[in-house]
C-alpha cells in the first residue's frame, strides 16, 4: 500500500473520530433544548436566552458535521478510486 493511501486512511480515521465527537455533542445540545422548552411551562417562564444559546451551539456543530461529512466522502472516494 503506498504512503499516500496510508496518509488518507489516517486522515479518514481522524475525521470520523471528530465527526463522532460532534455527534455526541449535538445529541447533548438537543437534549438540553428539549429540557429548556418544557411544553407544560408557561411561555413567559421559558429561559429563551439559554434556548437561543443552545440552538446557536447546535447550529455550529451541525455546520461542522456537514463540513466533515463532505471531507470524509471526498477521502473515501480517493481511497476507493
Amino acid at each position: 500500500m503506498n504512503q499516500e493511501i496510508m496518509a488518507f486512511k489516517g486522515q479518514l480515521a481522524d475525521l470520523k473520530y471528530q465527526f463522532k465527537e460532534l455527534e455526541i455533542e449535538a445529541s447533548g445540545q438537543v437534549i438540553l433544548i428539549r429540557s429548556l422548552t418544557n411544553p407544560w411551562a408557561d411561555t413567559i417562564e421559558l429561559n429563551t436566552e439559554q434556548i437561543e444559546k443552545a440552538a446557536d451551539k447546535l447550529h455550529e456543530i451541525v455546520l461542522k458535521m456537514k463540513e466533515l461529512s463532505g471531507k470524509i466522502k471526498e477521502i473515501e472516494g480517493a481511497i476507493n478510486g
